[in-house]
């Protein structure tokens, strides 16, 4: 297994945009900022070592910024840093001690004439001081920027802040900035005045960043160079990068590419808009269908990267891209494609393996797209990935797929071959690979043990070593036999496998919240969960006992031995359940509780109706015959499976629920249904949930309730029909409102 692991450690430090790549944690992005607008005004700041970030691998872009921390940025942007010693010693505001960080920074900024109408950036407040740690405000922060192109309070007219206001939104440095001129300016929209400073014009004119270095337009960025750590690849050649910081939210981009004497990369600039990402469903000589059945016109002679180590003309290239492949095109001024760049072959993905909560390396699949998160199902904000995250990028739907499935098992076979396989045999099931994958698994021995990681749609996105990365799957028992039994995981991976269970064993198996592992070839080990973590069910705040659920926890619930369904959290309407209704509880090795499985949590498993009761003749083990009483209820939509009712003296054309066993022998739960009478006028209507005020209480209606013609003695479509018929109605509730109960049946008057 010594290439696997050194496979895996070459995967989760790579910065490849293509096939998939993992991450570990470094300077080149911030894993905080989750959006790729950001990330490209921030990235260009980064290169240049005007931002800098926390220490701790964040930027925080809501936070607000002190004047200290805004002038430090002003120096580093204007390229003064190695003048900010000689100035640590001078006192020049009161209010700046000797022990101020800032201190340099500072006194520079406000002794030295740094513009031709030798205005300083800074000139404190009329009572002498500076307020280092004060949030700057936005027409402060506006005013040292203008001053650093040039302009001065006489420009201005004297009017401030008005005047530099109005200076900075005809030279167009404040655009796309969303900030108000009194109040402090946050990180996020000061990065945005910096990256909009770099091409700003001096007022004796010319671009702020020119005077850095040599700048080359349209340029399109296209990755990390693989040989050279510190270098990017372009469609202007291979560049190292001064600072040494690569940053991948601006990569598939075009823009201005500013390089040293040296010819070292010093930033690179990204044009606003210019490019989008598209699907092509069809590539003609004179240009591309996408999949959402928009042309663009692409001259013959437009450059192709990334189809060959150089760029081949579209003319000559478009029959050898496929259909269904990922495309940027980059558009000049007049909207002319002038560069495409093959981002994903078809049949390919854009894919990363995250650090732990940390954003940035989707940057690079998004490409500085905006994007939505989505883990196991639902919709996440960054602060929940987690190592080893698998995420793949729908460039269509702007969405980020999560997946944190993985599992530990047998690497059994592979088609057509090992060396290049499609697909493989892992865990006793077939599995489709990504493209990344088809890489890590020639390193894998077959008969070996391997943990996968997998994509959210089922698909092996990496071979690792287990010694660095073990899993078990989660999931409920679908379906069970003597022979053989069926899991679908909490994250939709279905898995089948050999056994030798009784069948009595076999049948009281499914629905069981169950953990799956695989210690060797054709042995598979299915063990029923019990409460892992014990206590109540907050569903508002997402906790169960002292825990987080995880994101996308899956919550199931079952009726006694009935059929085990999952739900939603919002199901359980916000409300705290008792631990008498948990079965069962499954916790990740994150700490968060990764699944629930639930007693009568909703009321929503049973068959409401009319019942008939009867009975059924059984041979018990001594061969003795018995009879069983039995109980079905019948209302719009048929007659519900047979439960037995041995205990209570049940009715026949009563109204109740019953909840049926899918065990053969299982006695299934029986629910007794509460009235009430109420006026149609009792109904009302909100957020598109129907309510009905009875007994005291307000209950939701539920969406599959039966309502019932009592004098024609049949079932009406809906609950409309219901109250044009009669002024007064009979609801029936399986509980209180209070406990989560709903009306299930209404009839007429």
């Amino acid at each position: 297994m010594k290439n696997l692991h050194k496979l895996l450690a070459i995967l989760l430090a790579a910065a490849l945009v293509l096939p998939l790549a993992g991450y570990a944690a470094a300077a080149d992005s911030f894993k905080d900022v989750t959006d790729g607008e950001t990330a490209a005004i921030v990235a260009p700041l980064q290169m240049l070592g005007v931002i800098e970030g926390n220490g701790d691998g964040t930027f925080k872009p809501d936070r607000t910024l002190t004047r200290a921390e805004f002038v430090k940025m002003a120096v580093h942007a204007f390229g003064l840093e190695s003048k900010v010693a000689q100035y640590e010693t001078r006192t020049v505001f009161p209010d700046v001690r000797s022990n101020h960080w800032a201190r340099g920074y500072i006194n520079l900024a406000a002794s030295e004439a740094l513009t031709p109408t030798g205005d300083r950036w800074i000139q404190g407040y009329s009572d002498g001081t500076v307020k280092p740690d004060a949030p700057i405000k936005y027409s402060e922060a506006v005013t040292i920027l203008m001053r650093m192109l040039g302009y001065g309070d006489a420009d201005a007219n004297y009017i401030w802040p008005d005047g530099y206001l109005r200076l900075a939104d005809a030279c167009g440095l404040t655009d796309g900035v969303k900030a108000s001129r009194n109040e402090p300016i946050i990180r996020r929209e000061a990065a945005r005045l910096f990256t909009n400073l770099l091409l700003t014009e001096y007022k004796t004119g010319g671009v702020f960043v020119a005077a850095a270095g040599q700048l080359t337009e349209n340029v399109v960025l296209f990755g990390k160079n693989e040989q050279n750590a510190k270098a990017i690849d372009t469609s202007a050649g291979t560049f190292t990068v001064k600072s040494g910081v690569r940053p991948d939210a601006l990569v598939g981009k075009r823009g201005t590419l500013v390089t040293d004497s040296a010819g070292r990369a010093l930033t690179f600039i990204p044009a606003e808009g210019g490019s989008v990402t598209v699907t092509a469903a069809a590539l003609l000589h004179s240009g591309i269908v996408t999949a959402e059945g928009e042309s663009y016109d692409v001259a013959p002679e437009t450059p192709v990267y990334g189809l060959e180590k150089d760029p081949v003309s579209y003319g000559t290239a478009f029959i050898d891209i496929q259909p269904n492949s990922l495309l940027t095109l980059f558009a000049d001024g007049r909207g002319r494609v002038d560069y495409i760049r093959l981002v994903a072959r078809a049949g390919g993905d854009s894919a990363v393996i995250t650090a732990d909560k940390d954003a940035s390396a989707i940057v690079r699949i998004t490409r500085g797209e905006p994007y939505r998160l989505v883990k196991n199902g639902v919709s996440v904000t960054a602060d929940k990935l987690r190592k080893y995250d698998v995420c793949v990028y729908d460039a269509a739907g702007g969405i980020v797929y999560v997946s944190d499935e993985k599992l530990t098992g047998i690497y059994e076979n592979a088609y057509p071959g090992p060396a290049s396989p499609t697909k493989v045999i892992f865990f006793g099931n077939s599995f489709g690979l990504t493209p990344a994958a088809a890489e890590s698994v020639p390193a894998a021995k077959l008969g070996s043990a391997v943990t996968a990681l997998f994509t959210h749609d089922g698909r092996i996105a990496l071979f690792a070593d287990p010694a660095e990365i073990t899993g078990y799957a989660v999931g409920v028992v679908t379906e069970a036999g003597p022979a053989s039994v069926t899991v679908e995981t909490v994250t939709g991976l279905t898995l089948s496998g050999p056994v030798s269970l009784s069948q009595y064993a076999a049948a009281h198996l499914v629905g069981s919240l169950v953990t799956v592992s695989q210690t060797q070839s054709s042995r598979v080990t299915y063990s029923a969960v019990s409460a892992q973590e014990k206590g109540e069910l907050d569903s508002a705040k997402a906790t169960l006992g002292t825990r987080s659920l995880a994101a996308g926890a899956a919550i199931y619930e079952r009726v006694g031995n009935g059929r085990t369904v999952r739900i939603s959290l919002a199901a359980l309407g916000g409300r705290v359940l008792p631990a008498s209704k948990l079965i069962a509880s499954c916790v990740a090795a994150d700490g968060t509780v990764s699944a629930v499985l639930l007693d009568d949590a909703t009321g929503d498993l049973y068959d409401y109706g009319f019942a008939t009761v009867g009975s059924e003749t059984m041979s018990g083990l001594d061969g003795e015959s018995y009879s069983v009483r039995t109980l079905t209820v019948a209302n719009a939509a048929g007659t519900s499976a047979m439960v037995y009712a041995p205990l209570l003296d049940y009715k026949t054309g009563e109204l109740y629920g019953v909840a049926p066993s899918v065990a053969e022998y299982g006695e299934g739960r029986i629910i007794t249904l509460t009235s009430a009478a109420v006026s149609r006028s009792d109904f009302f209507t909100r957020d598109g949930v129907t309510y009905v005020t009875a007994a005291g209480e307000v209950f939701a209606v539920a969406e599959n309730a039966q309502c019932y013609n009592s004098a024609a003695k049949t079932w009406f479509a809906t609950l409309t029909e219901a109250r044009l018929f009669s002024v007064n109605l009979t609801v029936y509730f399986e509980r209180t409102a209070a406990e989560g109960g709903k009306i299930r049946v209404v009839a007429s008057r």
